[in-house]
């Protein structure tokens, strides 16, 4: 009962402001299906919850990284998107978060070697002599409306079980809704 009333509230609050609305739809649905298979129900979180989980588990998790991490990445609710899953015992077992990024008027070379893609403020935050240098061909194209996911963990008894594709891709179908 528990899972229907998660999937219920998370299929709410999707509003799908850009792409094919019922293909979406179909997809947010069959995803919700897919992953509750694997006994595990998704929901909508906050970045400082979050940044909570990821604390509780650092002994099978990495800190999460300045992008997602509340007091650096510069997230709201109007440019993140977290997404929770839980077990039937309300064990949380997963996590994913995408950040949308508007560089319209910029791109990815110039936002990393400015370190403003870490760091909301970088003179204030970033370490001593921390420095980025982007050699890639192509980054200075990488430009326009983005997702960065991120954020991702499966409690290590859930792996394996397909789970995190799952998520990962309605994350990422979530973010192009934006």
């Amino acid at each position: 009962m528990s899972m229907q009333i998660g999937t219920d509230r998370f299929l709410a609050q999707i509003e799908v402001n850009h792409g094919p609305q019922a293909l979406l739809a179909r997809y947010f649905l069959a995803a919700v299906q897919r992953v509750a298979d694997k006994g595990i129900s998704i929901r909508f979180s906050s970045c400082d919850e979050l940044l909570d989980i990821n604390q509780r588990n650092l002994d099978h998790w990495f800190p999460l990284t300045t992008s997602f991490h509340p007091q650096y990445g510069n997230l709201n609710d109007s440019n993140c998107a977290v997404i929770i899953g839980e077990n039937a015992s309300g064990d949380v077992v997963a996590t994913q978060a995408v950040k949308l990024i508007d560089w319209t008027v910029t791109n990815f070379k110039a936002e990393a070697e400015s370190l403003r893609f870490f760091y909301t403020n970088p003179e204030q935050q970033k370490a001593p002599g921390e420095r980025c240098f982007v050699t890639a061909l192509g980054a200075d194209k990488l430009s326009g409306l983005l997702g960065q996911t991120g954020a991702a963990w499966l409690r290590p008894d859930y792996r394996r079980s397909g789970a995190s594709e799952i998520i990962n891709n309605t994350v990422r179908a979530f973010a192009y809704t934006r």
